[in-house]
């Protein structure tokens, strides 16, 4: 889809005709799907813009590299070819189902907020859909998610739809407290890279959980100050740890404090794709086992289909590598699922 589309699509679904109200904003979010619909059906694939934010520069890993000549094992993938004998929703999804399924998706006040005041900013594609973001608020409920992890941050939506999970969790077991403190931890000097306990417990043996919180890492002062003000506004930013800089760099400080290995129930990666490969094994070090990774962006607009399809195309090559390797790692059970532009979920094994 060419970027004039994109902008031309989201200023026409915005967040208002996204909510499940009137007839009047239902049309006008029909009529913008229908325009990424036919805009997916062109025969011709222009170049991918960069569909999240440069967090780091980094080249493919090894192991990504080695996967992408690996040969798959017929015992756990499946077929190229349809399985079921009437196509599935992903491969039919009209306008008017993708409509429907907006019109059907929680989207929170801030949330809907902070998609309009990003819809003029420059790299505004990047910005996940409202899906997507209930579906990692979901997941973290899931995984009853105290400390989770972002990689990649842009403008905020999906580090705030995180953050209004953690919130909601909060307040229904009556507390909420560790905000303030945590707060006054950053404040104070004790946050950062792994200078001592980042929830905030000042007793390495207090047996009391975790404080909530989401440590959220980017490299564009810019974006990240935007996403500041919205969790300010959604009164959730003392449950956020933004840190500014390169995502590989931070991440290897954490895996120095000993604290933070195996200590993260959820992350979710939306950076720089050619080094996927590189946030994912780190990650894994940081999440415990039967916590989730999310990957972002896994089908990039179709590109990974086909080599042919990739080529040229750096980001859309280190994907296929990075996508054939996740297939083959057994340290995590994965589903890929049709969300957004392709969300790889993985569940670390313990």
């Amino acid at each position: 889809m060419t970027r004039g589309l994109l902008d031309q699509t989201r200023r026409r679904c915005s967040v208002a005709s996204l909510a499940p109200s009137s007839s009047k904003r239902a049309r006008l979010c029909d009529d913008a799907v229908a325009a990424r619909t036919a805009a997916r059906r062109r025969p011709s694939l222009p170049p991918a813009p960069a569909t999240s934010s440069p967090a780091d520069a980094a080249s493919p890993s090894p192991a990504a590299s080695e996967a992408s000549t690996a040969t798959r094992p017929s015992s756990s993938a499946a077929s190229d070819g349809p399985l079921n004998r009437h196509p599935v929703i992903a491969a039919t999804m009209d306008a008017e189902t993708y409509g429907y399924l907006l019109r059907h998706t929680r989207e929170p006040p801030p949330l809907g907020r902070l998609r309009a005041a990003t819809e003029g900013l420059r790299g505004a594609h990047m910005q996940v859909a409202p899906e997507q973001g209930a579906l990692l608020a979901l997941l973290a409920d899931a995984v009853g998610a105290r400390r989770c992890l972002e990689v990649g941050v842009y403008t905020g939506y999906s580090a705030l739809a995180v953050a209004l999970a953690l919130k909601a969790a909060d307040e229904r077991e009556g507390g909420g407290g560790g905000g303030q403190g945590r707060r006054a931890q950053r404040e104070g000097g004790g946050g950062g890279n792994g200078g001592g306990n980042i929830d905030g417990n000042s007793n390495e043996d207090d047996d009391r959980p975790p404080r909530r919180v989401l440590v959220a890492l980017d490299r564009d002062a810019a974006a990240m100050a935007v996403a500041s003000e919205a969790w300010e506004a959604a009164g959730v930013a003392h449950l956020v740890d933004a840190r500014l800089g390169p995502a590989l760099q931070e991440l290897d400080a954490m895996l120095l404090a000993r604290a933070e290995v195996g200590s993260y129930d959820l992350a979710f990666i939306d950076a720089d794709k050619r080094a996927y490969g590189d946030y994912y094994e780190r990650c894994l070090r940081l999440v415990r086992p039967g916590g989730l990774i999310v990957v972002d962006n896994v089908l990039f607009y179709g590109r990974v289909a086909t080599a042919e399809r990739a080529r040229g195309d750096k980001a859309a090559t280190a994907l296929r590598d990075f996508n054939a390797m996740l297939l083959l790692d057994e340290r995590v059970s994965l589903s890929v699922l049709p969300v957004g532009d392709g969300m790889a979920l993985c569940w670390k094994r313990p």
